[in-house]
C-alpha cells in the first residue's frame, strides 16, 4: 500500500529527529520543512518577518510539487512540518486523488518544557537565522502560538505522542503502519 506519513506538531517537540528515526526504520525518504526553509534562506536571503515568511510559502509550495511526484510514481515517503491547516487540508486532497494511505504522527509535551527547548535552540546558537525570524522568547507567546497550532486538524490514522519526556519505541513504528 502506498503511504505517506505527516509527522506534525508542536515547536521544538522533536519533530526532526522522529522524522529521521522513522524514515530509517523504514527505509523511506524524509522532507523535511526546516530544511528546505534553511536551504532557501540560506540561498535567496531574507531581510525581514514578510520575506521570511515568503520563504515559508515558498517551502510550502515545494512539499506540494515533491508530495505529487512521489504520489504520481507511487513512493511511499514522510513529510515532517509543523503543518497548517490549509496544507494538510491540500495534502488530504491529494492523497484522495492518489489513493494514499496516510500515518499523522503529532509530537505534543508539556508547554513549559517545550519553551524550555526551545529557548535552548536559540542560546546555543545553531539554530538557523531563517527560524528565527519571531521572537518567542516570552512563554506566554510562546504558550498562545503552540495552542492555536494545536487547532489544526490532521487526518488518516492518528497518533499523538507526548514527548515532554521523550521515549518512544521506534521498533514499534511498523505496527503503528499497519493500522
Amino acid at each position: 500500500m502506498k503511504k505517506m506519513i505527516l509527522v506534525g506538531g508542536d515547536l521544538a517537540a522533536g519533530k526532526t529527529t522522529f522524522a529521521k528515526k522513522i524514515g530509517q526504520n523504514l527505509s523511506l525518504v524524509v522532507i523535511n520543512k526546516d530544511i528546505v526553509k534553511e536551504i532557501l534562506g540560506d540561498t535567496i536571503g531574507f531581510k525581514d518577518r514578510a520575506e521570511n515568511l515568503r520563504l515559508s510559502i515558498a517551502t510550502f509550495e515545494l512539499f506540494k510539487y515533491l508530495a505529487q511526484e512521489f504520489m504520481e510514481k507511487e513512493i511511499s515517503f514522510i513529510l515532517e512540518s509543523n503543518f497548517r491547516e490549509h496544507e494538510l487540508r491540500y495534502l488530504e486532497e491529494l492523497t484522495k486523488k492518489y489513493h494514499y494511505q496516510v500515518t499523522a504522527f503529532v509530537l505534543t509535551g508539556d508547554i513549559t518544557v517545550l519553551h524550555q527547548r526551545f529557548m535552548a535552540r536559540i542560546a546555543s546558537k545553531t539554530r538557523n537565522l531563517v527560524h528565527q525570524a519571531v521572537d518567542l522568547s516570552s512563554e506566554a507567546d510562546f504558550r498562545e502560538l503552540i495552542l492555536s497550532s494545536r487547532k489544526v486538524n490532521y487526518f488518516g490514522n492518528i497518533y499523538y505522542i507526548d514527548t515532554t519526556n521523550f521515549t518512544f519505541d521506534f521498533s514499534k513504528v511498523k505496527e503503528y503502519m499497519s493500522n
